[in-house]
């Protein structure tokens, strides 16, 4: 355990008991950050339907540089709070990337629901009745976001869905309001 990857508030399992990584060893330890890979789950795995073209700051194999976050530093989410029990192990960061709006399976290439992931539950069912958390906290109301400036802001829970995934892109162009 190290306790700069966990949250104060956050009062879940220490290690996780997923199988996939039980399987190896039973002690990987949870972690309570991960980055934000992207806009929707199509933009950052969605290589089998060709859309394969991340819009987030950090997701697997990514290069991004500062450079490439042409939406200002201020205006682009890097990292987000989860409370994440099963798949949010600190040690694996070939998994440890969300996306700001919900996973839907009916809504091929990109797989984005209406709504935003922020405390969203569940973010995506990967076995029956099993769900993952995406970007999340045990806070009321909302979650703790670091963004590419070095600030670390609340995020509330109402926000805005466009704005939200807005957050998440590096380079979509959007206007962000100052007092989101």
């Amino acid at each position: 355990m190290i306790p700069i990857y966990r949250c104060p508030t956050y009062s879940g399992p220490d290690h996780s008991t997923d199988r996939i990584y039980t399987r190896f060893a039973p002690d990987y330890a949870i972690g309570n950050y991960v980055a934000m890979g992207a806009s929707d789950v199509g933009h950052i795995y969605g290589q089998n339907s060709g859309l394969f073209d991340p819009d987030g700051t950090m997701f697997p194999l990514a290069r991004t540089k500062t450079a490439d976050l042409r939406d200002g530093l201020s205006n682009t989410v890097m990292i987000v709070e989860t409370r994440e029990s099963k798949t949010t192990v600190w040690i694996d960061g070939g998994t440890a990337a969300v996306v700001a709006l919900r996973f839907d399976s009916t809504n091929p290439p990109t797989y984005a629901g209406l709504e935003h992931a922020l405390n969203y539950e569940p973010y995506f069912s990967y076995s029956n009745p099993v769900s993952q958390y995406g970007p999340s906290s045990m806070h009321v109301g909302g979650a703790q976001h670091l963004f590419g400036d070095g600030s670390v802001r609340f995020i509330v829970d109402q926000i805005d869905s466009a704005l939200y995934a807005s957050l998440a892109t590096r380079a979509g162009g959007e206007t962000i309001p100052g007092d989101f």
